[in-house]
């Protein structure tokens, strides 16, 4: 029996990627709750995704023609298309469980028609005394905070993007284990809006005094509000998850590193104080987003455990020894 295999050789199974696994049991998961649950119909899903395709194209229409024009650009320029296929299948489990996550968020108040806000805003009010969605706008509300924390948490939409593809240039292993991480973020943050629905103090108290902010937002915040709707997407905070996830495979890069820690801050700061979210939400991503950073780079190594050995037979077999070539190992 052979020590080593080359990738050919290997069985259907490990041919097969663990984030491709992933979306598959997300995807299998959701659409057994949909079949089986009672509570929603297909033409449900079919009403609900029409909307969002229409929402999302609107609102991630100059991002996403301006990584296609640049992933052309980039094939065009290096001729090098079973590389860009290649890069396309590293992503494509992301951007599947980001799209059903985004298509299927609306589908939380079919399957959990309660809300939990009441409980949350009680659980800072019991331990802060006034809840921080109070607090931090009434203590530090002001136009140029409107506009510096709007900044912030816009980035979430481009920044993670851009990164993204940078890695994907220079650094392949560490780009499929951010993809992998992003998934396993995705999955895990729809269950958590499942188990805790809750739309936002912002939108659960009347009180939209307290949130006004400057009009020169206004456009802004109707295309947010457009794109997200008054979704049940609270718990736990996926734009803290995803920020911290950018910071965390960004720590090699320590300029990027530097310049992108305080704009996460901010973010993080401007979920509150729009009233996006309650405090508990934010340490739940952050967590949530280690988590899923550690599960990455373990899965991912025990996945392609012992191929670095395999690399090395194939790579460095000598004619005529009876070892495979090079060219098998893909």
């Amino acid at each position: 029996m052979r020590s080593l295999t080359c990738r050919g050789d290997l069985p259907w199974w490990r041919r097969i990627r663990p984030e491709e696994y992933l979306f598959v049991l997300f995807a299998s998961a959701l659409a057994a709750t949909i079949q089986f649950g009672g509570r929603v119909g297909w033409s449900d899903v079919g009403a609900l995704a029409l909307s969002k395709v229409r929402a999302y194209a609107a609102f991630m229409a100059v991002p996403l023609s301006a990584a296609g024009v640049l992933a052309v650009a980039v094939v065009a320029w290096r001729r090098r298309t079973a590389a860009a296929l290649s890069t396309l299948r590293d992503v494509a489990p992301f951007l599947l469980a980001y799209l059903s996550y985004v298509l299927l968020r609306d589908l939380v108040p079919l399957l959990r028609p309660g809300l939990l806000d009441g409980r949350l805003a009680d659980m800072e009010t019991a331990a802060l005394g006034v809840p921080s969605f109070v607090a931090i706008p009434n203590a530090i509300g002001c136009a140029f905070l409107d506009f510096l924390l709007m900044g912030c948490y816009l980035s979430h939409y481009y920044v993670p993007p851009a990164f993204a593809i940078w890695l994907a240039w220079k650094d392949r292993a560490r780009f499929r284990t951010f993809m992998l991480a992003l998934t396993i973020s995705w999955a895990v943050g729809y269950l958590g809006y499942l188990a805790v629905p809750a739309i936002g103090p912002k939108y659960y108290f009347a009180n939209y005094e307290l949130w006004k902010t400057h009009p020169g937002l206004s456009p802004a915040l109707h295309i947010i509000e457009g794109f997200a709707g008054i979704s049940r997407d609270c718990f736990p905070s996926m734009h803290v998850a995803w920020t911290v996830l950018t910071l965390w495979f960004a720590r090699p890069e320590r300029l990027f590193f530097r310049l992108y820690l305080p704009v996460g801050a901010g973010l993080a700061l401007a979920t509150l104080y729009f009233g996006f979210h309650y405090l508990i939400d934010l340490p739940a991503g952050a967590l949530l987003a280690v988590l899923a950073a550690v599960a990455a780079r373990r899965l991912h190594d025990w996945w392609n455990r012992g191929d670095s050995a395999i690399l090395r037979a194939c790579g460095s077999a000598p004619s005529g020894s009876g070892s495979p070539p090079a060219s098998a190992c893909s």
